[in-house]
Parts: C-alpha cells; structure tokens; sequence
C-alpha cells in the first residue's frame, strides 16, 4: 500500500470519527447535556507560541481550552455596534442560528434574533413552497438557474417573473443590508458543551448557511436585484445593492468559519458588477465613479487568517483530544466508547502509561513548525500563483513522513484492512523497529510527531485554489470598469490594456498565475479579457472540465 493509500485511510476514520455530514464544522454531534470531566492526569504540556499556539486559558488537565482561546481572538475589537452579525439575523432571522445553537451565547455578546421571522428574508426554496409554484427538484433547479443568469445578465420582470416576484417579496430584508457600514466586523462565539471544552464538538452560530443554501440565496438575490434595477435605468440603485453586497462580504470575511460565505458574496458582487461594466450602458462619469469605489475598497483578509489561527487550531485541538484519549479516538469501532457517556478524554489504562514516554511539547513544536510552513506557502501562493509554494510544500512534507508509512508497513501494518487502524499504528509506534521491546521517549515523540503531522495538517489546495480564482475575478471586474469608462469616454476599447495606464487604473495588474500581462483581445461584440486560470494553459477564455480560465467578456458566451 503507497504512503498516499495509507494518509487516505486514516484521512476516512477522522472524516467517521468527526462526522462531517452532520456538522458544518465537520465535527461530531453534541451529546443530549453537558458532560462533566473525570479526575484524569495532568497531560505534560508547557504552554508557548512554538507548542499550544496560545498560552491559555490551560484546563485542569494541562491542555489549551482552544475554543475560549479562539472566541478571545476573533471577538478582539467587536462591539455590539460594529458587529455586522446584528444585521444578518434582522435580514434572517431564526435562519441564522442553526439549532440546537444556544441563543443564550448571542446575548452574551449583546446579540438577539427578531421575535420573529415576518420581514426576515425567505430562499428561494420556501418561497416556491409557500406560493404554490410548481413543486420538486427539477423546477426548483431550473429556478436557481434562472437566478444565476439574472444576477450576470441584465434581464426584466418579462424574462424571469417569478424570480421577479420572489425578489419583490424580498425588497425589505433585502434593503436592510444597505446598512452594512464599511470597514464592519463579523462575530458570533463558538459554543462546547462537552467539559473539558472541545473544538470536536463546537457549534457555530451560522454555519448551516452555506449547506442549506440561504446565503447563496441572499447573495444571489442582491446581485439579481442590481441588474434588475439598472436594466430599469436605476444605475444608482444598481450599484448601492452591490456596494452593500462588497461591504457584508468584506465583514463576514472578519470570521474564518464563514469563509465560502464570503467567497459566495463577493462572486455574487463580481458578476453583477461585470453585467453593469460589459453592457455598454455606463456613463463615463458613473464608470469613473464605480471604479473609484472599487478602487477604494479595503484589501481582501481572512483566508490567511483562517488557516493561520483557525484551521491550526482546530488541529491543535484535535492533537488534545489524541493526547487525552489515545488513537482510539480516531478508531470507529471504538467512536461509541469514546463518545457516550465518559467523555473521548477517558483513556484506556494502556494509554495512560504510554503517554507519559510521549515528549508532548516535541509533539507540537513539530506539528506547528510545519503548520508555519504551510501558512508561508499558502501566502506566498495567493501572492503569486506561478511560485508553485503550495507544491513545494506537499512534496516536502510527504518526504517527511513516508519513510514513517515505510517503516509500519514494513512491520507488517495494514491500515486498509484493519479495524483499529489508528491504534495499532501506534503501538508500533510505541515498540523499537525491530519489535524487542519498548522505544525510547526520543524515538516514540519523533514517530507521535510524524504520525499527527501526517494526520491532521488539512490539504489546503481545494481552499486556496478557491480563493484564488475568486480575487483573480474581482481583479479582473475592476479591470473591466475601467474599460467600460474608457469605452463610453472613447466610443471604443482599447487595442492594448496597457492604454488604461495611468488615466484609468494607476496600473495595470498582471497574470498572477503566469506572472505575464492578461490577456485581452477586441472582438466583434466588445473584448474578451482572461486570466489562464491555475493550468497556466490558455483555454481561449473558457471555464469547464479542465479548463480554467478566469474572464470576464462583452457579448454572448
């Protein structure tokens, strides 16, 4: 079995373990009340940026209450009044607090829902229920298909009347969002009930939204709304409902655990923003106008953020658990001992002893130090796609542990056919190479080290490709501003990019993914201008299958 078969096994008794359908967080589900912890021995850890990330608050048994420790972070400079979260529940009320989410944590921090829900904003899903529209999947898919045309075309009421309607009924949650206020935060606290506190088992308020499609739906909705007003020569209004949606996305940013809620909104805002730019229906004074908007827009944050204090520490946590518990935690026929009644810190006899040979802070000093390197990677990344960081990465952290996989399988484990997987990998762990007795503290930590490193380090490539294609997008909508003003200044566009420079953009950006100009060409209907997308191949523009281009472009698909 490859070293990669090996990760992938173990990578499915976590996804198990922590049961990812059920939870936003890919965590598993809370137990019916609160549970109390044993008197258990004091886990051998000391406290520092190099080891536990952050230095408290320490619970009783010596580990890092992450989830206090996050709340603290992320809650840093939040204030009822600044707190966009206030104006997401008066857009949705109940459907902004998933259940059973206590309400009780929102109040703490001065937060409450509308008594309510009439006002509150209603999906698409709902308001095809509660009208009497034709019901079942194929009709509701083809209406979420006519909302994706309706928010990058301009379109009018004749077009798509129900989304017409569904938006009109809509127009009061919807205006709400004008209230967003630039340079918003976005914070609503993560909530444990097991004791001592996990981020295994942490809810958060709002992260249903994305799997239940409400917030693509009000994200959508916006941008829907916006080419709808300027198809009704309301440019103005056109553009206030997508400055609000630039604005909320920017502040939902502020919280890592809503990431691809942000990511959804400013999609949104891309498209609706390029309808407006490509439809050659701009003045030159409102695409001035437009683009020094977007022009003074704050840089985009949080990714980096997440995967630096977040993501590290949802691994962090999960090394606490395996430190509490021992690699039964991550064996799904042993989920249930771990997970009913006793709490998943109540360790076997055996592993009480073994961890105490375990050098804990060793431990998570390798585990951050190659958490470091992976930040630094996805950084430099997102700053220059063409620096192949990410790669480099992965090539180096797999030459760090599959002599490990090398070794197990050498000594006859079997990760694939074995139902304890995660518990006797680390027995041998525990054992000398040649199986004569017990290893030393040196050699057992260094293996315990590569063990969790190969465990719970995420595979980020999904993510950052993600983010990537949507800045790329939203430098590119800023391009395409610009010579939409051009255009209605000049009465044509541009033969080369490089004539918007200095009068129009202060420069013009380049092809991250290649480090070369864009591309842009004039065509019959207008232009067509593109970045070659993560492939660095140029698709002539086109994304679908394997290619991925970014464009953006005048005229039909």
């Amino acid at each position: 079995m490859t070293g990669r078969l090996w990760l992938a096994t173990l990578a499915f008794s976590l996804l198990v373990w922590t049961g990812c359908a059920d939870s936003p967080r890919g965590m598993p589900g809370r137990p019916a009340s609160a549970r109390s912890a044993p008197s258990i021995r004091r886990i051998p850890i000391t406290p520092s940026r190099q080891t536990t990330y952050f230095s408290g608050p320490v619970l009783p048994d010596g580990t890092i209450d992450y989830v206090a420790a996050q709340n603290a972070y992320f809650s840093n400079g939040v204030t009822p009044e600044n707190n966009v979260a206030r104006i997401l529940f008066a857009v949705l009320g109940s459907r902004a607090v998933q259940k059973p989410y206590p309400t009780s944590a929102l109040k703490e921090i001065g937060l409450r829902l509308p008594p309510s829900d009439e006002g509150c904003f209603v999906p698409l899903d709902e308001y095809v229920e509660q009208s009497g529209e034709t019901r079942g999947p194929e009709r509701l898919a083809a209406l979420k298909e006519k909302l994706g045309s309706a928010m990058d075309t301009l379109w009018s009421a004749s077009d798509y009347p129900v989304i017409a309607d569904w938006l009109s009924k809509n127009r009061r949650p919807l205006d709400r969002l004008w209230s967003v206020p630039e340079g918003g935060r976005y914070y609503t606290p993560v909530v444990s009930d097991y004791n001592p506190p996990t981020l295994g088992d942490a809810l958060t308020c709002e992260g249903h939204l994305m799997l239940k499609g409400v917030a693509g739906d009000l994200a959508r909705a916006m941008a829907a709304r916006a080419t709808l007003k300027f198809q009704l020569e309301d440019a103005r209004g056109a553009w206030r409902d997508l400055m609000a949606l630039r604005r909320l996305g920017l502040a939902i940013r502020d919280n890592p655990d809503m990431t691809f809620f942000a990511l959804s909104i400013e999609t949104s805002a891309n498209d609706g923003t390029n309808a407006l730019a490509t439809s050659g229906r701009l003045s030159g004074a409102l695409a001035r106008e437009f683009l020094s908007d977007l022009e003074s827009l704050p840089a985009r944050k949080g990714f980096i953020e997440g995967t630096e204090v977040l993501a590290r520490c949802d691994g962090l946590d999960l090394v606490m658990n395996f430190a509490r518990g021992g690699p039964g935690v991550l064996d799904e026929c042993k989920q249930t001992r771990f997970w009913e009644g006793r709490g998943f810190h109540a360790a076997l006899p055996w592993w009480i002893e073994a961890r105490e040979r375990i050098d804990w802070d060793e431990v998570l000093r390798t585990y951050n130090l190659w958490y470091d390197r992976l930040v630094s990677a996805i950084d430099r990344e997102l700053r220059m796609p063409s620096s192949d960081a990410l790669a480099e990465y992965e090539q180096k952290q797999e030459e760090f542990w599959v002599p490990f996989i090398r070794e197990l399988i050498r000594r006859g484990w079997n990760g694939e056919e074995e139902e304890e997987a995660c518990s006797s990998a680390v027995r041998l762990i525990l054992e000398r190479s040649n199986g004569s007795g017990p290893a030393n503290k040196t050699d057992v930590s260094r293996r315990v080290s590569v063990f969790l490193v190969c465990l719970f380090i995420p595979d980020m490539q999904t993510e950052v490709r993600l983010e990537q294609k949507i800045a790329e997008q939203t430098r590119l909508t800023v391009v395409a501003m610009a010579l939409a003003a051009y255009k209605a200044e000049r009465r044509e566009y541009p033969e080369a990019l490089s004539t918007l420079s200095p009068a129009y953009l202060k420069s013009v950006p380049i092809d991250r993914f290649t480090g070369k100009p864009l591309t842009y060409r004039r065509t019959d209907s207008g232009y067509i201008l593109y970045t070659l997308g993560p492939n660095r191949r140029d698709d002539n523009g086109k994304y679908e299958g394997e290619m991925d281009d970014i464009s953006v472009h005048t005229g039909p698909d």
